[in-house]
């Protein structure tokens, strides 16, 4: 089998506000990707990271839960990733 890392962390050469800044490059979202997301945060905060920037460029997408559990990292847990509206 051929395995795709649909994610990768690595700290930035530039520096952000005076600190270290983590990249975590997302190539596509699956059913793993914010487990993933999550241990590579951990990660980057610990070797100093004290900022962090998503790279989603050229990423075409994925699965919906993946992209929304990726999203709900970031931001307060009362805050909806996605809605629908009815236009009916």
């Amino acid at each position: 089998p051929i395995k795709i890392t649909a994610v990768r962390s690595y700290m930035s050469s530039a520096s952000g506000g005076g600190g270290k800044v983590g990249v975590i490059k997302i190539k596509n979202f699956s059913g793993t990707t914010s487990d993933t997301v999550k241990d590579a945060l951990k990660d980057l905060k610990s070797k100093g990271a004290s900022a962090i920037v998503l790279d989603v460029r050229n990423n075409p997408g994925g699965l919906l839960p993946g992209g929304v559990d990726t999203a709900s990292l970031f931001l307060p847990q009362d805050v909806p990733v996605v809605y629908v509206v009815n236009k009916n």
